[in-house]
């Protein structure tokens, strides 16, 4: 027989069912509370036209290049809005790129330019067609006329030097370019000095000219995280949801935020350090281009401050002048349209660079990118006519 329960066990039971029931009971509201309240903030996102995807991919796992020293490339397909500065439909294609789809490749009647460099040339800012790369595409046809051409987009946020060069290394081999356009800039950013953020290899070069490429960042934790399957995931989640686009933009700014408030790296040894490297890679990029017969011109780019006064920064210039001598040096040709695209934009009284609040900043809106294909189609179609002779 079983024993009989006394009433105190009795209660307590009754008690602890009746304990559980209610935290049941508060736990779904709650959930359902924050799904609500997420679902109505996604819902208004949506509403005010409000996205920020993400499309740099960091590691095997989230970018389609293949190379895992360079750290980091476009997404593969990403498509979403894109309103870190300014806003676009941003679309990528198969291989990360903010570019129409390119067959490997080309054909014999179409002269194939590919065009590498950072943030300037990846073109987030303005859709697709609207980017230089693209509209220098049609200023060439236009001139050309009887000679088809064909541009290739490579360019790829925040990309150094070295990072071009293995990326360019690449597309030698498999993609067949007729000419290669080099977007460089001016001066070094702080992140470039930096060698405790940098996300980017170090190339350095034998006595025979064989690069040795090292890339310490894919070691350290933060790069490991950003490059992990966890991440990987959320990033593929995210993509379809502005609210988790907001919140990962939210820390994007607060970590920007907090890495502004470190002292600049300005020590004197960094930027001779910097601009060293930069023409022992240019160096390596030009023997590397010559060996497959392939010709290399460089594009230095307009900088958003000559939009607003007449006076260029004396860091451009002195990154002008350091171009220039190197180049001269390699015998490689430069396509500076600096001044011309400065006295365009004061002739115009338009805005060639940023958005809003950010004009004369940041990076060349729609009219900025038009402008400065024309001006390069102007330098580079007479080179391309002799060539065609």
């Amino acid at each position: 027989m079983r024993p009989r329960l006394s009433f105190t066990s009795i209660f307590k039971q009754v008690y602890i069912k009746a304990q559980i029931k209610r935290c049941g009971t508060v736990l779904f509201f709650l959930m359902l509370g924050l799904f609500s309240g997420a679902l109505t903030v996604e819902l208004g996102l949506r509403l005010v036209g409000y996205g920020c995807v993400s499309y740099l991919g960091y590691g095997p796992l989230q970018n389609a290049l293949g190379i895992p020293e360079i750290g980091y490339g476009g997404r593969p397909y990403v498509e979403g809005i894109q309103s870190r500065e300014g806003f676009s439909q941003l679309k990528l294609n198969r291989l990360g790129f903010h570019d129409i789809e390119h067959s490997p490749v080309k054909s014999p009647q179409t002269k194939r330019i590919a065009v590498f460099g950072n943030s300037f040339t990846m073109c987030a800012q303005v859709p697709t067609d609207a980017c230089y790369v693209q509209q220098l595409e049609t200023a060439l046809n236009t001139c050309l006329k009887n000679e088809k051409v064909e541009t290739v987009n490579y360019g790829v946020d925040g990309y150094s030097l070295e990072q071009s060069f293995l990326l360019l290394q690449k597309v030698l081999t498999e993609n067949q370019p007729d000419l290669i356009l080099l977007q460089v800039v001016l001066y070094p950013f702080n992140n470039e000095l930096d060698t405790g953020s940098r996300k980017a290899p170090d190339i350095r070069f034998t006595q025979d000219g064989q690069p040795i490429v090292e890339a310490p960042f894919l070691h350290r934790t933060d790069y490991k995280m950003r490059a992990s399957w966890i991440y990987t995931l959320f990033q593929k989640v995210s993509d379809h949801f502005r609210l988790l686009q907001y919140l990962n933009e939210y820390r994007r700014v607060a970590f920007v935020g907090k890495a502004k408030e470190q002292p600049e790296a300005s020590d004197p040894v960094s930027r001779t350090h910097y601009w060293q490297t930069r023409f022992e890679v240019l160096e390596g990029l030009v023997k590397m281009t010559r060996a497959k017969g392939v010709p290399l011109f460089i594009v230095l780019t307009p900088a958003g401050g000559e939009t607003e006064t007449g006076d260029e920064p004396d860091i451009e210039k002195d990154g002008a002048i350091k171009w220039h001598e190197a180049t001269a040096r390699l015998n490689v040709p430069v396509l500076d349209v600096r001044k011309e695209f400065h006295a365009k934009s004061l002739a115009d009284k338009t805005y060639y660079f940023g958005y809003g609040h950010e004009s004369g900043q940041g990076h060349l809106n729609v009219y900025g990118n038009a402008v400065f294909a024309n001006l390069l189609s102007s330098k580079l179609c007479p080179v391309l006519l002799t060539k065609g002779d």
